[in-house]
């Protein structure tokens, strides 16, 4: 790949790209936004350039190097600096609103004082500066950094920050600075319609003159948070699951405000059969995830489970459909686990699925017997019955049982596939809990496919099993 220096060709932008070709050898071909005399002589000190009155063409590929040089002299040697910006954003010999300049006392070398550095901040620089106390407008003693697969949370005093990662997959494009801000947007809208007390609004990450990166600061965005009240883990739902303090009157909490939810949201047109094959895709899907290499798991046994799902869905094709025709399939929270439920005064359910209309399109049965799944897999299945019943009695879709025993099954085995999934990452490979996961996930799938089939389930032997596997998955 070719490499182009773009940069004044004065000798102050000399000097800026001499530091930087000191500092980082290249190869590459020079190219000045203006005819001065001194670039194109051959007494400067990195040689004759070719100059350009105005934007070079595009085939002269300048912005595969990236880099943009550009030098300011303000009052006293102190402030002389060099800025860099993308040569991606602006015309060749023009300074634009996007230059930078940075801070002498950074980097500066005592010759010439000049900085040379890239504008655009790292995921890793955003991440640093967050982690630190001095950088958060509230008060925080210290700040606790988590990581997950799509973003970055920051426990901070009373709020909790989360930030996306840049990343751009089938379903879900973080990839752009603006697409992230639009599901910051997207997060708090849909999270607000079950914690609108949490969810508080969407703060930028700036940068300053200095090039310091601030939350809620003066300066350009450079990234954009969701800023949310920080919750007390203890009444979440999933540790009281594991301290065995979740009861009955919580599944009735949590069901009467579930059905209430679900009655007021908007219930799309649907057309039956598209319906009926987006089942059938998640059934393939399913089945991609589950055969591969890392999962190692018995060809006999996916066939059966997969063959079984499909089977059932074939035979039961009339009921799936007459389902999306009674306007049952409506946009949910997406993603209901037990640790997305917090059971504090008010309750909360949290952490709605944002980047994906598609993937939100539930029938309200499957939503609910998915978190009663859950249950069960925390060894409480007693629990996930009384939070069916429950949402029955409240109002909610009244669904056939053979029918949430299916939805139950082909959840079950996409979350085994996604257990499966953390096993081709190489952080994730000697951790024992997500074989342990799938062992848990592949088991209940085969319960609920068995009792879809209104065979005899054995619901007691399950639960015991599942609980030694819970135990393993800690």
């Amino acid at each position: 790949m070719s490499h182009w220096d773009v940069f004044n060709g004065d000798a102050d932008g000399l000097c800026a790209l001499q530091q930087l070709r000191l500092t980082t050898p290249r190869e590459a071909r020079r190219v000045t936004g203006a005819a001065w005399p001194i670039a194109a002589s051959s007494a400067n000190p990195i040689g004759p350039v070719p100059c350009f009155a105005r934007r070079p063409p595009a085939s002269t590929g300048c912005r595969a190097n990236g880099w943009r040089i550009f030098s300011r002299r303000s009052s006293g040697p102190s402030a002389r600096t060099a800025s860099v910006i993308d040569a991606s954003q602006t015309a060749v010999g023009a300074h634009s609103p996007r230059t930078r300049v940075l801070d002498p006392r950074q980097a500066r070398t005592p010759a010439t004082g000049w900085i040379v550095r890239p504008m655009k901040h790292t995921l890793q620089d955003k991440v640093d500066a967050l982690r630190d106390p001095a950088n958060h407008r509230l008060p925080a003693a210290s700040v606790e950094a988590i990581e997950t697969h799509f973003s970055w949370v920051f426990l901070a005093g009373e709020r909790a920050y989360k930030l996306k990662k840049p990343l751009h997959q089938v379903l879900q494009d973080f990839s752009t600075l603006e697409r992230r801000r639009h599901h910051c947007r997207e997060e708090l809208r849909l999270n607000r319609r079950l914690a609108p007390h949490v969810y508080l609004g969407q703060v930028p990450l700036t940068a300053d003159d200095d090039g310091r990166l601030r939350l809620d600061g003066r300066g350009e965005p450079v990234e954009w948070l969701v800023a949310m009240r920080r919750l007390d883990p203890g009444p979440m739902l999933d540790q009281r699951l594991l301290r065995g303090e979740a009861w009955e009157d919580d599944m009735r909490r949590i069901a009467w405000q579930l059905a209430g939810f679900h009655r007021w949201q908007p219930r799309p047109r649907l057309d039956p059969t598209g319906h009926r094959l987006r089942l059938w895709q998640r059934v393939n899907e399913c089945e991609a995830t589950l055969r591969r290499p890392q999962g190692g798991l018995s060809r006999v046994r996916l066939d059966t489970l997969l063959g079984g799902l499909r089977a059932w869905l074939t035979a039961h094709a009339p009921l799936i459909e007459a389902r999306a025709m009674a306007g049952c399939v409506l946009e949910a929270h997406g993603d209901l686990r037990p640790e997305h439920v917090w059971l504090g005064e008010p309750m909360a359910i949290i952490d709605a699925l944002e980047f994906s209309k598609t993937l939100r399109l539930q029938d309200g049965a499957d939503e609910v017997g998915f978190l009663a799944l859950e249950c069960e897999r925390a060894g409480a299945p007693a629990l996930g019955e009384a939070l069916l019943r429950h949402y029955a009695e409240a109002g909610g879709e009244a669904a056939p049982r053979p029918l949430v025993h299916f939805y139950q099954a082909l959840r079950a085995g996409e979350r085994a596939g996604l257990a499966i999934a953390h096993l081709a990452e190489s952080r994730y490979q000697s951790d024992p809990r997500w074989r342990a996961r799938t062992r848990q996930y592949l088991r209940l799938a085969a319960h609920h496919l068995r009792a879809a089939r209104g065979q005899k389930a054995g619901t007691h032997a399950s639960a015991s099993a599942l609980a030694v596997d819970e135990r393993r998955a800690r």
